[in-house]
C-alpha cells in the first residue's frame, strides 16, 4: 500500500485482548511506489492547468539555481525573501502604521506605499498579519531560517522573485519532503497543492488523501495529470468497490474520508484471531461446571 497516513484504530473485545497483537507491515511495503497503483496515461485523467504549470516552471527554475550542495529550507516561504518587518520580539499587530511603514514586507514590498493600515497589512505575508503581540516559536524559527537563506543567496533570488510574486500565497511556498536527493527534477516526484505550500514529495508514497478540494489532488508530475478517482480509490484498496459519486469532486471527497479497507480487514482479523486469556479459560470452564449442577 503505497501510501502514509495515521490513522487511530481502537480495537475492543468483551474477552481480554492480552494476546492481541497489532499486524505488522510486510517487507514488500519497505520497497513500494505508488506507480502500482496508477494507470498510464489514462485517458478520464484531469490534465495540470495552466496557472498551475507556471507555478511549478517558476519552482523548477528555483531548483534548478540551487546551489546542489544547500539545503533546501523546510518549510520554504518564498514572501519572506527580502521582507524586514520586526518578528523576534514584536509582531506588526503590535506596532503603530508609523512605525511599521519604516519595514518591508513580502517580497521586500516596501510597506511606506501602503495608502491605509489596511492596505500596508496586506502587504505583509498572510502568516504575519495575525493578531498577537508575539509569534509562537516555530513561526518565529520559520521565518528566522528563511531570512537566513535570503541573505546567503540574495543575487540570484533576487532575479528569481518576479516569477513566484504574483501566485497565490499557498503558491509561493514550498515544502521539499526529499531532503537527500540530489535529482531536484520537479518530473520525478508527486505534488499535492496544499495551504501550507507546494508539497513534493518522493513518488514512493502518495500524499495523503484527505476530504479534498479537487485543487489538493496528487499530481502525477511526469504525466502531467491529476490522480484519477479510480487511481485514489486503489490506493484505499478498494478495487471491488463498483461504484464512486459520478461527481469527481464528491469522489475524491468520499475517498478522502475513507480509511484503507486492507489496513482495516488486518486489524479485524487479528483481533478475531485473538484466543482467549488463561483466566478466561478458567472462568468458562467454571461456569460450564456450574451449569451442569444446575441441570441436575
Amino acid at each position: 500500500i503505497p501510501q502514509i497516513r495515521q490513522r487511530v484504530y481502537i480495537v475492543a473485545a468483551r474477552r481480554s485482548l492480552e494476546q492481541f497483537a497489532w499486524p505488522e507491515p510486510s517487507d514488500a511495503q519497505a520497497s513500494s511506489s505508488i506507480r502500482s497503483i496508477l494507470d498510464t496515461k489514462p485517458t478520464d485523467a484531469r490534465p495540470i492547468p495552466d496557472h498551475v504549470l507556471r507555478c511549478l516552471t517558476a519552482w523548477q527554475e528555483f531548483l534548478r539555481a540551487m546551489p546542489r550542495d544547500e539545503k533546501i529550507p523546510h518549510p520554504l516561504w518564498s514572501m519572506e525573501f527580502g521582507a524586514t518587518y520586526p518578528f523576534e520580539d514584536r509582531t506588526p499587530h503590535s506596532m503603530s502604521t508609523e512605525e511599521l511603514g519604516q519595514f518591508s514586507g513580502s517580497h521586500g514590498t516596501p510597506l511606506l506605499n501602503a495608502k491605509s493600515r489596511d492596505e500596508m497589512l496586506a502587504l505583509l505575508p498572510s502568516h504575519a498579519r495575525t493578531r498577537q503581540a508575539r509569534f509562537p516559536a516555530w513561526k518565529i524559527h520559520f521565518i528566522r531560517i528563511n531570512r537566513e537563506f535570503y541573505r546567503c543567496h540574495k543575487a540570484w533570488l533576487d532575479e528569481w522573485i518576479p516569477k513566484i510574486r504574483d501566485f497565490p500565497s499557498s503558491r509561493q511556498k514550498l515544502e521539499w519532503n526529499c531532503q537527500g536527493e540530489t535529482d531536484r527534477r520537479l518530473s520525478r516526484y508527486v505534488i499535492q497543492l496544499r495551504a501550507s505550500g507546494v508539497r513534493v514529495k518522493r513518488a514512493t508514497t502518495a500524499p495523503s488523501l484527505v476530504a479534498m478540494t479537487s485543487t489538493q489532488v496528487p499530481i502525477i508530475t511526469w504525466e502531467r495529470r491529476y490522480m484519477t478517482p479510480a487511481e485514489c480509490k486503489r490506493l484505499q484498496s478498494m478495487d471491488d468497490l463498483p461504484h464512486l459519486p459520478e461527481a469527481h469532486t464528491r469522489a475524491y471527497e468520499a475517498l478522502g474520508n475513507a480509511i484503507n479497507v486492507e489496513v482495516a480487514r488486518r486489524v479485524v482479523r487479528a483481533l478475531l484471531a485473538t484466543p482467549p486469556s488463561d483466566a478466561e479459560i478458567r472462568v468458562t470452564d467454571e461456569v460450564k461446571k456450574l451449569g451442569a449442577v444446575g441441570s441436575l
